[in-house]
């Protein structure tokens, strides 16, 4: 349905333009095959409810994987960036076994519980986080 319904209109406004990203919060990790259908796809962009293993088995080096991490993790009591930490390695090790490209992009944050260092902290763990994987 969504081939039918969506992409088959999308990919005739997505054809005008050079590369691009496709993507949201759905789970695409099970439409990378009908994605592929868009010529100029040069980034698939998911959120954190996918399976991780699938999507990047089938984008492989052929897409960036533009990944959005929980934001959950902000708004918790206790602040635990061991545990953001880990979502981000289990993506780069994931990825890494299939050689596919990964942009970290951090959305949707609707409350950071009157921490704002909480924000500083996290990039700082993620920059050193995807460093440690160059």
């Amino acid at each position: 349905m969504h081939e039918e319904f969506a992409l088959h209109y999308e990919k005739k406004w997505l054809e005008r333009f050079g590369l691009v990203t496709y993507g949201c919060c759905e789970q695409l990790h099970e439409k990378v095959d009908i994605l592929s259908k868009i010529p100029n796809l040069r980034k698939i962009s998911m959120s954190c409810w996918i399976d991780v293993d699938r999507a990047v088995e089938k984008m492989g080096n052929k897409y960036v994987f533009s990944y959005k991490p929980n934001p959950a993790i902000f708004a918790a009591k206790d602040w635990n960036l061991d545990l953001a930490r880990d979502e981000i390695v289990n993506v780069l090790e994931k990825a890494k076994r299939h050689n596919c490209q990964v942009e970290i992009i951090m959305r949707t944050i609707l409350t950071f519980r009157g921490m704002p260092e909480r924000l500083k902290e996290w990039t700082k763990m993620a920059m050193e986080t995807v460093q440690s994987y160059s």
